[in-house]
């Protein structure tokens, strides 16, 4: 397991699902807004696989990724990510 791959790929979903979330909020309705829901859902489970085996390294002694181990490592940074719905968790 690669610690620093897997917080960037669970980051890069992060910012594809509320890609996916908005564009399908935009159409609103009809058959493109419900694939783009549909495969918002679908990255949703590739995001839970890769939470789940990113906690079970941790948990099991792995190293943290370079991001976390750093001083103000750990911000999901505006720019680069974004949250779903542009508002960090703890807010």
């Amino acid at each position: 397991m690669n610690p620093d791959k897997t917080l960037a790929e669970i980051r890069d979903l992060l910012a594809y699902i509320g890609d996916l979330e908005t564009r399908s909020q935009e159409l609103d309705t009809g058959k493109e807004s419900a694939d783009l829901f549909e495969a918002a859902d679908d990255q949703r489970v590739a995001l839970a696989d890769k939470f789940v085996a990113l906690d079970k390294w941790l948990s099991d002694g792995g190293r943290l990724p370079a991001v976390w181990a750093r001083p103000g490592g750990g911000e999901f940074r505006r720019g680069t990510h974004a949250w779903p719905g542009d508002q960090h968790p703890s807010q």
